[in-house]
């Protein structure tokens, strides 16, 4: 039902919405004890979230996603997406933390297979143009 629908509206450019729709689901989500479920559902609400922060900058957006992949890092869902969407976050900062994206890197990098490679390299390009190297 609506998990799908929003892989459905992510996928499709609808993140406004998915952010709204599960900005109260995600917190519910946030003490339920089916930790797949749950899981799920917070990392839906953190990718909706930070797509929402790379296209229009809003700093509630921001802290809102990284909220939910905190939450998700907390309950030991420490998977590809998760940190995929975290690294995401912080790229989209007007002065990204360098050294916390290089780590997330090596991280994404350590769990081969979970990304896709295009989203590694599309992080990787991100810190080189900010740190200044080509």
């Amino acid at each position: 039902g609506r998990l799908v629908w929003a892989h459905w509206a992510l996928a499709n450019g609808n993140a406004g919405e998915v952010a709204r729709e599960f900005v109260g689901w995600a917190s519910l989500a946030e003490q339920d004890a089916n930790v797949a479920y749950a899981g799920e559902v917070l990392l839906i609400a953190a990718e909706a979230d930070a797509a929402m922060y790379r296209l229009t900058g809003e700093s509630a957006y921001r802290e809102r996603a990284i909220q939910h992949v905190t939450q998700l890092l907390q309950r030991g869902n420490r998977n590809g997406r998760a940190l995929l969407t975290y690294a995401r976050i912080h790229a989209a900062d007007p002065s990204p933390d360098l050294d916390l994206l290089q780590r997330a890197i090596q991280d994404l990098r350590s769990l081969p297979g979970c990304v896709r490679e295009a989203d590694i390299e599309a992080l990787e390009a991100r810190v080189a143009a900010r740190s200044g190297r080509s």
